[in-house]
């Protein structure tokens, strides 16, 4: 079958050379101009392959590819639209297959030179010698196995150039980039006052900082990445939690501002503290330590200023409540002082009308015993016959004595009369100022007891 092969695709070609174009249908012209592109581009693709060699490192595929494009054209000329297109994919895509064969060696190659300039742009003939001399040395192998039509092998050792340019620039900058990383820490660790807290993690971590140091100078990239790497994840992890530490301090120190009436008397330090210590446990999260550490001060800083003026504002407002309990229990205390003098002066004014009435009651009682002595003194008048007018019609007068006596009796009864009102007015009076007294001694009372209930709340 394979001795026949050639022999069929020159009978396909002299066939292909005698045709021409078919009479086309209207509606047949979009499918043959299609097919037809197809067959001419695969042309194009076979000559390419045949210049890097196709036909000696793959030649079957090749002539397979021929055969089948030399059919789609035959088809095509018949008419056989389908046929003709089947035979042309087939043929496109086995010369595609066999020209990615050195298109992919030769994109390989140029991949590899373009990292290797790149890397000695950055330094890295000088800060990686030895990547760089193995990059360089792949490549040259590839290049030659390349042009030996070794496309295989040349891909190979072209991908290998590839990733040791790569590492040559690689290396050396994740080398520094750990150490600088590293040293970094060690300052932070430094503020956060890891040399006491945990000296033995700090002085570990300087020393693989200088171990790491030393063998980016020797050119031991590895050693320095991981040496540099491994310390500052064990100090970060410290750090991390000293912070943890710090964070919570900054928490409690709001709650005690917060116990101390901060949210009353302080709310804008208070406010400030709490935005400060999320930021701190966020950026803790995170670890970004530096920023953790500011803000996790900051809070402490302001909540123990929260916790002063909350302190300063309870003190201030305990001294103006009792200052306002003094001022409202002299007001108290003086309208007792003056409801007592009240008192006082009802009592006065009572015991006043009381010895008044008692007085006049005396008084009363010696003009009744004088009264009495004096009618006992008194003679008494005996009742005469009126003596009968003569009768010459003259009457007879009365006896001056008992016209004298008649007089001193209307006189004392008119004196009775004008003393017996004074007594009444007299009980009046002390009977208002007893009631008086009973009104002040009752409000007296209710002022004493909400005075006692004051004192008592307070």
């Amino acid at each position: 079958m394979k001795k026949m092969l050639p022999v069929l695709v020159a009978a396909l070609l002299f066939v292909s050379a005698c045709s021409s174009r078919p009479n086309l249908k209207p509606e047949e012209e979009a499918v043959f101009n299609e097919t037809d592109s197809l067959i001419k581009a695969t042309k194009i693709d076979l000559d390419t392959a045949a210049k890097y060699g196709a036909k000696e490192f793959a030649r079957e595929p090749m002539l397979a590819a021929e055969s089948d494009l030399k059919l789609a054209e035959n088809s095509l000329e018949f008419k056989d639209f389908s046929r003709a297109r089947e035979f042309a994919k087939r043929a496109n895509s086995a010369v595609k297959a066999t020209l990615s064969v050195p298109v992919n060696a030769q994109n390989a190659i140029n991949e590899a030179q373009n990292q290797i300039n790149a890397a000695k742009s950055s330094g890295a003939d000088v800060d990686s010698p030895v990547n760089y001399k193995i990059a360089n040395d792949y490549l040259t192998v590839s290049k030659t196995a390349f042009t030996g039509k070794n496309f295989s092998e040349s891909q190979a050792k072209a991908r290998i150039a590839l990733e040791a340019a790569r590492k040559a620039v690689y290396e050396p900058f994740m080398a520094k980039k750990n150490i600088n990383a590293l040293e970094e820490s060690t300052k932070l660790a430094k503020t956060l006052q890891m040399d006491t807290l945990n000296p033995e993690l700090y002085d570990n971590s300087n020393a693989a900082l200088l171990g790491a140091k030393a063998a980016l100078s020797g050119k031991a990239f590895t050693k320095a990445i991981d040496g540099a790497e491994k310390a500052n994840t064990s100090l970060n992890d410290a750090m991390r939690n000293t912070l943890q530490l710090i964070v919570q301090q900054g928490k409690n120190d709001i709650n005690d501002a917060k116990e101390a009436g901060a949210s009353e008397f302080a709310s804008d330090k208070l406010a400030e503290a709490e935005e400060a210590i999320a930021v701190a446990n966020s950026a803790s999260i995170k670890g970004d330590f530096s920023s953790a550490k500011l803000s996790a001060d900051k809070a402490i800083t302001a909540a123990k200023e929260a916790s002063n003026k909350a302190r300063t504002g309870k003190e201030s407002a305990a001294i103006q409540a009792e200052e306002q309990r003094k001022a409202a229990k002299a007001t108290e205390q003086k309208k007792t002082d003056e409801l007592a003098l009240a008192q006082k002066k009802a009592e006065a004014k009572a015991a006043e009308l009381k010895a008044a009435a008692q007085a006049a009651e005396r008084k009363r009682a010696e003009a009744k015993a004088a009264e009495q002595k004096k009618a006992e003194n008194t003679p008494q008048i005996s009742k005469k016959p009126v003596a009968q007018a003569p009768e010459s019609g003259k009457t007879e007068k009365p006896s001056p004595a008992i016209k004298k006596e008649s007089t001193n009796i209307m006189d004392l009864a008119d004196k009775k009369v004008k003393k017996i009102p004074f007594l009444p007015i007299a009980i009046g009076g002390v009977v208002i100022i007893t009631a008086i007294l009973l009104i002040i001694r009752s409000y007296r009372k209710r002022v004493t007891t909400a005075t006692s209930s004051s004192n008592g709340s307070n």
